[in-house]
């Protein structure tokens, strides 16, 4: 109450609320309707993809058995024409029944032959290629192989050293898995993610990192790419939990009733906070080979990029003073969007600094 003028000024702002409230409900209950009439659609559209899938097999199925001239006789399996009324050699009438059911089988053989054909084909082409390179067997040809790999990286010299200078292969394989989400988070913060989904992400993507760590950064013997890939993926880690705790600052505050721009304030102390609350708490790693660039970053930033971004701060909240609106309720909505605005600017400078090592580890991997 003490933000507010009077109890009219408060009761209108709370009818407000509660209106906003219920639009956003209502909101949800459409997407959520709209979604389930997607999935119904999808639904249907799978069925009759699938009644039309066994229409064109039951269509093929019937031109085969036109094409049919010759079947089996159901007495002595000799070979008949499928027209011929009784069969040469047994004297077995052909019925349209007899006749129809020797012409669904000899297009069910003729299916099968088709298949079994198929797969003799692979071992055929294997044969050919063994034929091919001198008859030799795969274990003589394998070792054959072995040697001349052997010969070329001692003739290749220096060059063929060089093979060696790439990222691990465990470590490539491990981050391969999980790339993808790396660069879902950076992607979804440009579409308009929701906290709860970066929180998610961000989890998962912590825990690979910290396994990466456990496992690779004991060895002393990394090659340069390597090591350059575990920095870039623990400066990732931790722009990532930088950002998180300033989202999480910039909820709480938006969930604070704003009664004018009296009550609009410059988030940089939230800010510095989040960072010097990680780089004290984690001291002891500055030192550590795959944590100096992302302490580099982190101290440039809190005596060059914080202070910046603190005057910006002020210069918004000043001229949104000299420009105040005299309706209550817009004042009340450009006050909270100046809020959200002020918060997003150090969002993005973390989000940017994360995009950059994410990049960083797609380069490494190619």
């Amino acid at each position: 109450m003490a933000e507010f003028k009077n109890k009219e000024e408060y009761e209108k702002w709370k009818e407000e609320k509660i209106r906003l409230s219920k639009e956003q409900k209502e909101k949800e209950a459409e997407e959520a309707r709209i979604k389930e009439v997607e999935k119904e659609a999808e639904e249907i559209r799978n069925k009759q993809k699938e009644e039309k899938t066994r229409e064109e097999e039951k269509t093929k199925f019937e031109i085969a058995k036109k094409l049919v001239t010759l079947i089996n006789c159901p007495t002595c399996s000799n070979k008949i024409s499928v027209n011929a009324a009784t069969c040469p050699k047994c004297g077995e009438p052909m019925t349209e029944d007899i006749k129809s059911t020797a012409t669904d089988k000899a297009v069910k053989d003729e299916v099968n032959d088709q298949r079994t054909k198929q797969k003799d084909k692979v071992p055929a082409e294997r044969q050919n290629k063994n034929n091919a390179s001198g008859g030799l067997p795969d274990k003589a040809r394998s070792y054959r192989l072995v040697i001349s790999i052997a010969l070329i990286v001692l003739l290749c010299g220096a060059g063929g050293m060089y093979l060696f200078k790439g990222v691990n292969y465990g470590l490539r394989n491990q981050v391969t898995t999980f790339i993808k989400k790396l660069d879902d988070i950076k992607y979804g913060f440009r579409v308009g993610m929701s906290y709860i989904d970066f929180k998610n992400q961000n989890f998962e993507i912590q825990k690979n990192i910290n396994r990466i760590e456990e496992t690779f950064s004991g060895s002393k013997n990394h090659s340069d790419l390597s090591s350059q890939l575990i920095s870039s993926l623990v400066s990732a880690k931790v722009s990532a939990n930088v950002l998180d705790c300033i989202w999480q600052y910039e909820i709480k505050r938006s969930s604070m009733a704003i009664a004018g721009i009296v009550s609009v304030s410059d988030p940089d102390s939230a800010v510095s906070l989040c960072v010097m609350n990680y780089t004290y708490d984690n001291r002891h790693l500055k030192n550590n080979q795959f944590y100096k660039n992302i302490y580099s970053k982190l101290e440039n930033y809190e005596k060059v990029i914080l202070p910046q971004r603190h005057q910006e701060g002020i210069a918004s909240i000043e001229e949104a003073k000299r420009n105040q609106v005299t309706d209550y309720f817009m004042e009340i909505k450009r006050c909270e969007e100046l809020q959200k605005n002020l918060f997003n600017k150090y969002l993005v400078d973390f989000m940017s600094m994360y995009s950059e090592e994410v990049d960083k580890i797609q380069l490494a991997l190619k």
